[in-house]
């Protein structure tokens, strides 16, 4: 799901220390995916932006947190 990264989305992943990057996945390994899905800006830790970019964050279905 591509998500535009305003300033509320990054206020809001600082305040709740949002988690959601490909390597905070349990399904995640070195080799990389375990469904296959390509890394297609999941890498984006929204969390620790510092500034509004102009980027699309993607946020994966299967994403279970470690």
């Amino acid at each position: 799901m591509k998500i535009e990264l305003t300033e509320r989305l990054l206020r809001e992943a600082k305040r709740y220390e949002l988690r959601a990057s490909c390597n905070h996945c349990m399904y995640h390994t070195a080799q990389g995916c375990l469904f296959g899905w390509p890394d297609r800006g999941q890498s984006v830790d929204v969390a620790n932006l510092e500034q509004v970019a102009d980027i699309d964050v993607e946020f994966c279905k299967e994403f279970e947190l470690r």
